[in-house]
């Protein structure tokens, strides 16, 4: 795909502490669809709130496609 080596925050990610309680269930359960399982990570490793630095979009799309 054309200028996927040049990715961009698009949007900022700020997780409430509950937000992101939700998210870790969603993963650490296993009883959700694998596809809401990965937005659930994404949003976790994007997430920029209080000490959280977030991760370029460039760093979580190579963290999680070398997991698949």
């Amino acid at each position: 795909m054309a200028g996927r080596g040049n990715l961009t925050r698009k949007y900022v990610v700020k997780l409430s502490a509950e937000e992101r309680a939700q998210l870790g269930e969603i993963i650490h359960k296993g009883k959700h669809s694998a596809q809401l399982i990965m937005k659930a990570r994404i949003l976790l490793k994007a997430d920029v709130s209080r000490d959280r630095a977030g991760w370029s979009d460039s760093r979580v799309v190579s963290a999680l496609v070398d997991e698949i």
